[in-house]
């Protein structure tokens, strides 16, 4: 879990870029002589505008991995097979595992889905401070289109007490030279979205 989110070095990176602002505007108000515009010291970029631009890349390729996850594993669903499908280029670790034991009960109970899944994903944080780098994702997964059923005769066997919209915390990291892949999520069907 991320400890320490990107916000706190962010503040950070403002409270020293006001600081450094407050203090050229306190040398340029004591200075002696002619104001011209040669004379004033020119202001330096802001000091968090790179780790920003990171961030805000960061956040991006995290969201693009985590959205392809997603898509690849409703493929699977569809098929109850990992064959065919791009699964191990956005997941690894226990996202890999958890898809690949729920596909294996799937297969056993002769079920597969039918529908369409819907996901929101919303990057809560990223921390590229970190080895390996981390994101945290919020996500609201919507099954309402979304069904098991069993293979042979169509018959839905979905769980009606479940929430059909549901919120799961995702992790992402890097993996091997700074990939980054889905490596755990965790759905909370207990607290609806």
């Amino acid at each position: 879990m991320i400890t320490s989110p990107p916000m706190t070095r962010r503040a950070a990176h403002r409270a020293a870029a006001a600081a450094v602002c407050a203090g050229l505007l306190l040398a340029a108000g004591c200075s002696s002589g002619d104001n011209s515009d040669s004379d004033k010291p020119k202001a330096s970029p802001k000091p968090s505008a790179t780790v920003d631009a990171k961030e805000a890349a960061a956040k991006r390729k995290v969201q693009e991995v985590y959205e392809g996850m997603r898509r690849e594993q409703r493929k699977t669903y569809l098929k109850a097979t990992i064959v065919g499908t791009d699964l191990r280029k956005y997941t690894y670790d226990k996202a890999l595992g958890n898809i690949k034991q729920e596909l294996f009960r799937m297969q056993q109970a002769g079920v597969v889905y039918k529908g369409e899944a819907k996901s929101t994903v919303k990057v809560l944080a990223v921390d590229l401070e970190a080895d390996p780098q981390k994101a945290m994702v919020d996500e609201c997964y919507d099954t309402s289109n979304w069904k098991p059923v069993l293979k042979k005769t169509g018959k839905d066997v979905s769980n009606d007490e479940q929430h059909r919209r549901y919120h799961v915390t995702g992790t992402v990291e890097t993996v091997g030279k700074g990939n980054w892949m889905v490596t755990d999520y965790e759905p909370d069907r207990g607290r609806p979205c």
